[in-house]
């Protein structure tokens, strides 16, 4: 997530590029969790106590399915997913916070509970935005990065949920990326990281928003359901 004005952003943003980072590779560990049923239908070999091993193929098909059937249902659905597997940070900053669906019937299946994780963790992103631009800042865009960016569905859903352009760079693996940059520059190869990223950093796609009117209703659900979950939560 690119920003302009950094010394604007609150302080438990700031980073030291300029940018703020948003973790979401526990949200998407969640999400693949919950597709172990594809990934058995598709032979993906697990370890000797049962966990998956997710190799980047393995990744890659869990994706495509989740995304074939997605499109062609009707979005968003009834089902909501409060993110909070450990707690929130910003901009709550809440460890009683705990994660969970709400609205859960029989007729929903796992590709609606993969729907409800990737809305539910753009619901927090938007509401991590919605914090930095009350303090004065505006966002320009957000860069995708990891496995998420990797499914069309959730890029698109993140656009349209924070009503920001969402931009994925052609090498996805943005820490490998970074940590050769690190190393190109300590070598001498380049003389500083601007000009590293200028160097080796392209994007490949951008997501416009198209449809942000229709999860305003679920939204401000979600936000409803966090302040009862956490009433709940200190009875």
């Amino acid at each position: 997530m690119q920003l302009i004005d950094r010394q604007s952003v609150p302080a438990e943003y700031i980073r030291e590029n300029g940018f703020v980072e948003f973790d979401g590779e526990k949200y998407f560990a969640c999400l693949v969790s919950l597709l172990s049923e594809i990934m058995i239908k598709n032979q993906i070999p697990a370890d000797e106590v049962g966990q998956i091993t997710l190799t980047g193929q393995a990744e890659s098909l869990v994706i495509l399915e989740m995304n074939e059937v997605l499109a062609q249902r009707e979005l968003p659905n009834s089902l909501i997913f409060l993110p909070y597997l450990v707690g929130t940070n910003a901009p709550e900053f809440d460890a009683d916070a705990s994660g969970m669906f709400y609205g859960l019937r029989q007729e929903h299946d796992i590709y609606d509970m993969a729907c409800a994780v990737m809305e539910g963790v753009a619901f927090m992103l938007r509401k991590n935005c919605d914090h930095i631009c009350t303090k004065g800042t505006e966002i320009s865009h957000i860069i995708a990065t990891g496995g998420g960016a990797k499914s069309p569905i959730w890029c698109q859903l993140q656009a349209d949920i924070t009503g920001l352009p969402v931009v994925i760079p052609t090498e996805k693996e943005a820490a490998c990326l970074g940590a050769t940059l690190v190393g190109a520059v300590t070598d001498g190869v380049f003389r500083c990281y601007e000009e590293a990223t200028q160097s080796c950093v392209t994007f490949q796609k951008r997501y416009q928003p198209t449809s942000t009117d229709k999860y305003e209703a679920k939204y401000k659900k979600l936000c409803a359901l966090y302040e009862a979950m956490l009433r709940v939560a200190r009875m």
